[in-house]
């Protein structure tokens, strides 16, 4: 079997050739990852001597007498999997009353989302009014104060699903695919949690595809809104390219006697001489206490 560095010397015409395909030859490589192609290691051995064999099914193509593109789709077909989509849509029903933030951010939110519905509005009567429609939106804060559950009630109000993704748990290999996603589907209301693995000093994309990214986004009539914990973590070149950067603050003892009295449902039996401002004190985030109110309770009501 020809080896890794008798196939590079055939395939390729000049040094730059040779280098980028001894790159797809990684472990990343799609050949690989499929099963379409086969690197068998000799102990002890570099990469260039390991012996290559194709998949049986592809070296029958390839030996075919009329070899086409429908076979070979087909035959790929067989070996690779449809891919995944990496954005993901759902219905919310959160309105404006669940938001439990101090007022003036709250009123932000709700004039960032009806300036969205305007432009939308216009865009319906004259399109492409404006060169920028698109709104984007840093929203700062620690996890569980507010950000995912403000794109939600900014999409509700919209009447339409919000599309969400978090960078941290996505390959940096899906990034290309993201973008085209994002491109192809046109959200009215995306989140993009993680945003400073992109807009932070070290990320797996250029600086230009992050600006093709966000020049696409502004021209649709359409909100972007993309989150990190620290507003730090996002260099400032990426901050002065947004039209707000909000930061959401832990919540003050009373917005955490409002979201500890929102936290139960109707159908959960509670002791009247429960004490909420005393609970209040406990310095939880709204994402924490919403996780657990059942167990905060009944630890207090042990106390």
């Amino acid at each position: 079997m020809p080896t890794v560095d008798l196939v590079l010397r055939l395939l390729c015409r000049n040094d730059v050739e040779w280098r980028a395909a001894r790159v797809h030859l990684t472990t990343a490589s799609p050949l690989l990852q499929h099963n379409l192609l086969k690197l068998l290691a000799c102990p002890n051995d570099a990469l260039l001597n390991y012996p290559m064999k194709l998949a049986d099914p592809l070296v029958d193509y390839l030996l075919s007498e009329q070899p086409t593109m429908q076979a070979l789709d087909f035959l790929l077909s067989k070996f690779i999997a449809a891919p995944v989509p990496v954005l993901a849509s759902r219905s919310v029903s959160t309105n404006w009353a669940d938001l439990i933030l101090p007022e003036p951010l709250h009123n932000t939110l709700q004039r960032l989302s009806q300036q969205v519905q305007q432009t939308r509005d216009l865009n319906l009567i004259e399109p492409g009014n404006r060169d920028r429609p698109g709104t984007l939106v840093l929203m700062a804060g620690a996890a569980g104060t507010g950000k995912t559950i403000a794109a939600e009630a900014i999409a509700h109000a919209l009447d339409v699903p919000l599309w969400e993704v978090d960078l941290s748990r996505i390959d940096p290999a899906d990034y290309w695919t993201l973008l085209q996603e994002a491109k192809a589907k046109t959200p009215a209301v995306l989140l993009i949690r993680s945003a400073q693995l992109w807009l932070g000093r070290s990320t797996a994309l250029t600086q230009a595809e992050i600006h093709r990214f966000l020049d696409q986004r502004q021209r649709l009539p359409a909100i972007t809104l993309l989150t990190a914990a620290f507003k730090q973590s996002v260099q400032l070149s990426w901050q002065r390219r947004m039209d707000q950067v909000l930061e959401f603050p832990l919540p003050s003892r009373g917005d955490r006697l409002k979201l500890w009295q929102q936290a139960f449902s109707d159908e959960i039996p509670l002791d009247r001489q429960i004490d909420w401002e005393q609970v209040a004190q406990m310095q939880l985030t709204g994402g924490e206490l919403g996780d657990r109110p059942q167990r905060n309770a009944e630890l207090y009501c042990l106390r």
